[in-house]
């Protein structure tokens, strides 16, 4: 992807129903991993996932304690 927008920002500017589906299909690889997101209604499924940050964690650190 180019550097040269925010695709948050380009997001914001869709409707509702266009946006989940751009989530829902760029995701669309992470959603598959979830069991929890299995079978829910694909709004929420898009509204859940535009709520994720990335993170990165090296090796034996703790994510929680």
């Amino acid at each position: 992807m180019s550097s040269n927008y925010d695709v948050d920002e380009l997001l914001d500017e869709l409707g509702s129903g266009l946006r989940a589906d751009v989530l829902l299909y760029l995701d669309r690889h992470l959603i598959q991993k979830i069991p929890f997101l299995q079978g829910k209604v694909p709004q929420f499924v898009a509204d859940t996932i535009s709520m994720f940050q990335p993170h990165v964690y090296k090796e034996d650190d703790y994510i929680c304690k």
